[in-house]
């Protein structure tokens, strides 16, 4: 009997540890700056990077840009050590696109690459954060 409940307290430990690893990624949650620059191989020209702010939370660290008539969903969020990856697809006016996303915190900063893929049309988001205060609520 004692040996069933160390080998059931053990199992639980090692869940919550596992639970608490998820979440204590190295980033101070609050309003971050994001700069992406997209690169579209074959285009005849480069987008300019883009500059967009968004509140993150230790629920919320995918520093994805909602945008109007846009639904998301986020799939395969993984977290491990400072590393946030996932998967995500969302309808659009213009159609369905689905992204993977990896993401590297570090306190206040951030990198990372968002791979796109937008009805065929294939492109790498490379992207920076910081961030730059607490959020406006």
């Amino acid at each position: 009997m004692q040996h069933k409940i160390k080998v059931t307290l053990f199992a639980t430990i090692c869940s919550m540890a596992s639970i608490t690893n998820a979440t204590e990624v190295n980033m101070n949650p609050g309003l971050w700056e994001w700069t992406a620059t997209i690169h579209m191989p074959n285009a005849p020209m480069q987008i300019p990077p883009t500059v967009n702010r968004k509140c993150l939370t230790r629920d919320d660290l995918v520093p994805a840009a909602k945008q109007p008539g846009q639904k998301c969903d986020i799939k395969d969020l993984k977290t491990s050590s400072n590393r946030v990856t996932w998967a995500m697809t969302c309808t659009t006016p213009q159609g369905p696109v689905a992204s993977t996303g990896e993401m590297n915190y570090q306190d206040d900063t951030a990198h990372g690459k968002v791979k796109i893929n937008m009805q065929g049309m294939l492109m790498t988001s490379n992207m920076s954060g910081k961030r730059i205060g607490p959020c406006n609520k």
